[in-house]
């Protein structure tokens, strides 16, 4: 637009050029806010799996605390857990208040980003959490961070800015004091923060003042207090751009909004951090409890396992904790003397009527043996015959049907299934039986009996087999649109194929095509091809010239299965979008 004089129209054209490249840069410029919105989702999860750490922690001090043995010993580092608890929560909560009030600045004072969780801390107050910040109307405005959090001169913040990073190293100091602050016997163990005053995690010679803090500390809570020390430590300066900042500066001069609320979620990460090392590290001051748990589950138990019509029995719900990685000595005795075993009993029923078997269980108490009994009743039922349909409850036509019968009390080859009008032979310990067509829609009835005996009947239904589904691709009958690019797809496996799919489990029967006809519809021109075969060939070509708006109809297909009978399918007709 430079240079030599210019007609209308080239103005014009350049105008709209520089229009354009605006709009292509408020795209990019939109892409980069939602990513950090998305970047804030991830940080979230992220905090939400540090949670669930911290709360098997306080669990396990509930669990303890719920043991008389235990619980004196407990309740010194119970007590410690919760005061990390709460200056966890309790920072947080300044954390989430800063960035609605950062969220009322951007999008007014009536807005509230802030909700109530169901989840209760033990004072009865609710935990928070932020609303998406998709929500937000003004994601990239950026003034709003740094008046707030940095001031006029992001090398001098603002006393708002300096109470994050005094309120951020307070609680730092608190956790390490209550990690660190215990006596043990006739030694009393403390941590120094003052001696840690100008600790900056981006300087090396200040290392040795973290060193010097935790001195007085108990020599096996170093290592984890310095942890805890050093992921709520941040440095007082930055660069930005080739140019030193202040630390808040690095975080919110002229941040957009959602970058501003995702530098807050990922401190509140640092302090969901910290509390979990804290929570972790307390844990193994615990005494051994009695008994190692390290699983529970509910278990049901009864006097028998087996009820006659008209019985009744009690049954008793509870509470299992074991060990799952040490398996238990048993001793038992069914009756014939006592047999010792590491594992589940075998139990064989050689007679009917009610049964018990007796024992002892080998439980680790304080490391050290010690027996308990146990008893289990069970009931052996009398002979009965059942017969079950293994792959649908009806009978199809043609289909190779396997049926289990069998007869409790009888050995399988004793075992006799009657199939009236159908054919059928063994395979292993089941039957197969193939109906004819002339028992299509009528009902039958098997029986199975042993020892000379009926001891069981059950009435199927006969069907024809269902019709598959016909596949172009991953297009289907049960569809009427698809895109260009699945069209493409589908030319590009050249066949065209028929099944079952997943809901019918008749895993024994397979389809052949042996013709069809393609009719395709290109702006309002129809051409039909006839096909020979599975395989697409001549059709190909003008599949390929349908665009959107387009459409195509695959039909009069042929299509046979594996036991030789014509089955009727659906035709595919899709419009191109």
């Amino acid at each position: 637009m430079a240079g030599g004089k210019e007609t209308p129209r080239q103005k014009m054209i350049g105008m709209m050029y520089l229009v354009l490249t605006a709009l292509l840069a408020l795209n990019v410029s939109k892409e980069i806010i939602n990513a950090f919105v998305k970047l804030n989702d991830k940080i979230e999860d992220g905090n939400h799996i540090v949670d669930s750490k911290s709360a098997e922690a306080l669990n396990r001090f509930e669990a303890m605390m719920a043991v008389p043995q235990t619980k004196a010993s407990t309740k010194p580092w119970k007590d410690r857990a919760d005061q990390i608890h709460k200056l966890s929560y309790d920072a947080q909560m300044y954390l989430l208040n800063e960035t609605n009030d950062l969220l009322k600045e951007v999008d007014g004072p009536d807005v509230k980003f802030l909700r109530d969780s169901s989840v209760k801390m033990p004072d009865g107050k609710p935990w928070k959490y932020l609303s998406s910040l998709m929500e937000v109307q003004g994601k990239d405005k950026y003034d709003e961070g740094t008046r707030l959090f940095v001031g006029g001169d992001p090398t001098n913040v603002n006393e708002r800015g300096q109470k994050l990073r005094t309120t951020l190293e307070k609680v730092r100091d608190d956790m390490c004091t209550v990690m660190a602050g215990y006596t043990e016997g006739k030694k009393t163990y403390k941590f120094n923060a003052a001696a840690a005053k100008g600790y900056n995690p981006d300087d090396k010679a200040t290392f040795k003042k973290l060193d010097d803090a935790v001195k007085d500390c108990n020599p096996a809570d170093q290592q984890r207090i310095k942890q805890v020390y050093r992921t709520l430590s941040y440095p007082l300066k930055a660069k930005e751009h080739g140019e030193e900042t202040s630390w808040q500066g690095s975080m919110f001069d002229h941040a957009p909004s959602v970058a501003a609320c995702a530098m807050f979620t990922t401190l509140r990460g640092d302090v969901k951090t910290a509390e979990a090392i804290a929570l972790d590290h307390l844990t193994t001051k615990l005494e051994q409890p009695l008994i190692k748990i390290n699983k529970i589950e509910p278990m049901a138990f009864a006097r028998t396992g087996y009820l006659n019509v008209g019985d009744s029995m009690k049954l008793k719900v509870m509470i299992a904790a074991y060990d799952s990685t040490d398996v238990p000595i048993i001793k038992y005795d069914e009756g014939s003397g006592e047999k010792e075993i590491k594992g589940a009993i075998p139990i064989n029923a050689s007679s009917a009527g009610e049964k018990e078997i007796k024992g002892t269980i080998g439980v680790k108490q304080k490391g050290e043996l010690v027996w308990k009994p146990w008893s289990f009743r069970y009931e052996v039922g009398q002979p009965m015959g059942v017969i079950s349909a293994e792959d649908l409850k009806v009978l199809y036509v043609g289909y190779p049907n396997t049926i289990a019968a069998s007869a409790s009390g009888y050995p399988q080859e004793k075992v006799q299934l009657s199939t009236p009008g159908c054919t059928q032979k063994r395979e292993g310990k089941n039957y197969i039986v193939i109906p004819p067509g002339t028992l299509t829609g009528k009902k039958i009835m098997l029986s199975v009996s042993a020892g000379g005996k009926q001891l069981g009947k059950n009435e199927f239904q006969v069907r024809n087999l269902p019709s598959p589904n016909v596949y172009f691709g991953n297009i289907t009958s049960t569809q009427s649109t698809c895109k260009k690019q699945e069209l493409l797809q589908a030319i590009a496996t050249g066949r065209i194929t028929a099944r079952y799919d997943a809901s019918i489990p008749l895993t024994k029967i397979t389809f052949a095509i042996s013709s069809f006809e393609v009719e395709v519809s290109i702006k309002g021109n129809s051409k039909k091809i006839p096909v020979s075969g599975a395989n697409i060939g001549a059709a190909q070509a003008v599949l390929n010239q349908i665009g959107p708006g387009g459409s195509f109809v695959i039909k009069s297909i042929v299509c046979r299965s594996n036991t030789g009978a014509m089955v009727r399918v659906a035709p595919i007709a899709c419009s191109v979008m």
